[in-house]
């Protein structure tokens, strides 16, 4: 073993730490939605972010969420 980390350990850490600094806060950096460079689902910054999460599960909920519907409609 090299004693190095790989990109999903660091990518862990670096998650860990931003959330560590950030704290609580219901800003960009400490919500599941960021991915580092936006927001996965705004465009443009809102003045009040309804969207905010801290559930890493978020995206695959709504996918499922989406499924659902989908077949609810007859649709794929």
């Amino acid at each position: 073993m090299s004693g190095r980390l790989g990109n999903t350990e660091l990518d862990l850490l670096a998650d860990d730490l931003r959330k560590h600094l950030i704290g609580s806060s219901k800003d960009c950096l400490a919500c599941e939605r960021w991915d580092g460079a936006q927001c996965k689902v705004f465009k443009e910054k809102p003045e009040k972010c309804w969207a905010w999460t801290d559930d890493p599960d978020w995206e695959a909920k709504v996918d499922e969420a989406v499924r659902k519907y989908r077949w609810s409609k007859g649709c794929c």
